[in-house]
């Protein structure tokens, strides 16, 4: 994320907008010189709580703010009476090792799903699960709603089903779900729930043999089978 990006994006939407800075900063609940500030490239690049009021403040994605995709609305959740519209980014599955952890923005589809109220105002994110690693909680096909944890400004906690992206050193990457547990050590481990001979090994979140980095992405919310 560069903070360059971040403050092209929000000096872009004021203009369109017709907004000021001050009063935009107000709008989102925030000191008056918050975007100012950050325009002026004296503040830090927003985060969390602070992201996800400018978002809705200047009508655009998160994604967009951040300079992930140029479609303004791309993964917005969409009112649809009772329902959330929520986009399908990718999927997951132990042992896929990829190019990319997202789909292209043209392959992405939506769901309109039922609100459920949890993270008021956070961007959502759905992600296929595929083959049998997960398949004690998520059956094969099925498909898991997900928040960036930076967005809901919190840690994993202990028992949290989480999305878990791995880079190797020859560029590839596998994005995975496991559950996040914690020993009596205070060790972290990340689980697999699985019957598959397979996967009955947790992952640690140091680096090992060719894995150059292990990180946790997003917090899984809630599943459900669509296809």
């Amino acid at each position: 994320m560069s903070a360059g990006i971040v403050a092209e994006r929000i000096r872009k939407r004021l203009d369109a907008l017709g907004k000021t800075a001050r009063g935009a900063s107000l709008e989102a609940g925030l000191s008056p010189d918050a975007i100012r500030g950050v325009l002026r490239g004296m503040s830090k690049t927003p985060r969390g709580e602070t992201l996800q009021r400018l978002a809705r403040v200047l009508d655009c994605s998160i994604t967009y703010l951040l300079g992930e995709t140029d479609d303004i609305s791309a993964a917005v959740e969409v009112a649809a009476g009772n329902a959330l519209r929520i986009f399908v980014r990718g999927d997951v599955q132990a042992g896929e090792w990829r190019e990319a952890v997202e789909l292209p923005r043209e392959d992405w589809t939506y769901f309109d799903l039922p609100a459920d109220g949890r993270y008021p105002g956070v961007e959502r994110f759905l992600l296929k699960v595929v083959g049998p690693s997960m398949n004690q909680i998520f059956a094969d096909g099925s498909v898991i709603e997900c928040v960036r944890f930076f967005e809901i400004s919190r840690n994993p906690k202990d028992g949290d089903y989480v999305v878990v992206h791995r880079a190797r050193a020859d560029g590839l990457y596998e994005a995975t779900v496991k559950q996040y547990m914690v020993d009596e050590d205070g060790k972290v481990w990340l689980w697999p729930r699985s019957t598959h001979p397979a996967h009955q090994q947790p992952i640690a979140l140091e680096p090992s043999g060719s894995i150059e980095e292990t990180a946790i992405h997003a917090l899984v919310i809630r599943a459900t089978v669509l296809f």
